[in-house]
């Protein structure tokens, strides 16, 4: 994406504003945030406490808490708030109870920023397209929406009267191809995939075996190197409307 964040945030992070990355998971962009803006400090919260609670910048704070539900902030706290990857974690209503909260605790003139992928790809091959059809039904059968990364905007920030400027940007990132950013790319979807065999295997029983589903994936890291396949990504940047607005 050619940077940590879109936002215009850059002369604001170097003076010092309070930050949330929410679904921080590890919290690598928290920690790495951290580290370039000294100044600003930065709040990480996530349902599962994978993030570091001893070995940390003094200017980085984590907590265990669902977005869906309740972040323990008041009104108007922060200043930036950035959020990525939620695709595979949040049903249609936990995406508006969690963006509900993002702008609840988004101070008036704060930029809130989501950054998600589309698992709709471009040039997508037969083989690919039968692990993602798999993955595509499991979402509907949860209540979940495997394209949200392009309904981010017209079904869930556009509506909120609070915010303005909505802004997104779209970058298709390379599946197994174009040198190391798409071996590196391929290599952590392969891994989502198999994190998510439970979810396939129940829509195709063909993939019950892990073994013979991971061969399948490496099959399918072949097929997208010769189609060129890409998956988009969207980074939406809004800001909340001041008080005056």
């Amino acid at each position: 994406m050619k940077g940590n964040f879109q936002s215009p945030m850059e002369e604001k992070l170097k003076e010092g504003i309070m930050v949330l990355d929410s679904g921080c998971g590890p919290a690598t962009w928290s920690l790495d945030m951290a580290e370039m803006y000294p100044q600003s400090t930065f709040y990480g919260v996530d349902v599962y406490p994978v993030f570091p609670n001893e070995v940390k910048p003094q200017n980085c704070h984590f907590q265990a808490c669902n977005v869906a539900e309740k972040l323990p902030f008041p009104d108007n706290h922060f200043d930036f708030i950035h959020q990525r990857l939620l695709i595979f974690g949040l049903t249609r209503a936990d995406w508006r109870n969690a963006i509900k909260e993002l702008v609840r605790v988004l101070k008036p003139g704060g930029y809130l920023e989501i950054l998600e992928c589309d698992i709709e790809f471009e040039n997508e091959g037969p083989m690919q397209h039968r692990v993602m059809s798999a993955i595509f039904q499991a979402f509907v059968k949860k209540d979940m929406s495997p394209s949200v990364s392009r309904e981010l905007g017209p079904e869930y920030l556009e509506p909120i009267e609070q915010l303005q400027d909505i802004k997104d940007k779209v970058v298709s990132f390379p599946m197994n191809h174009g040198g190391k950013l798409g071996s590196l790319f391929w290599d952590d979807f392969r891994h989502a995939c198999e994190a998510l065999h439970a979810w396939v295997m129940k829509e195709d029983v063909e993939f019950e075996d892990l073994e013979v589903y991971k061969q399948f994936l490496g099959e399918c890291a072949q097929e997208c190197s010769e189609y060129k396949t890409n998956m988009p990504w969207h980074c939406y940047s809004c800001q909340k409307k001041p008080e005056s607005a």
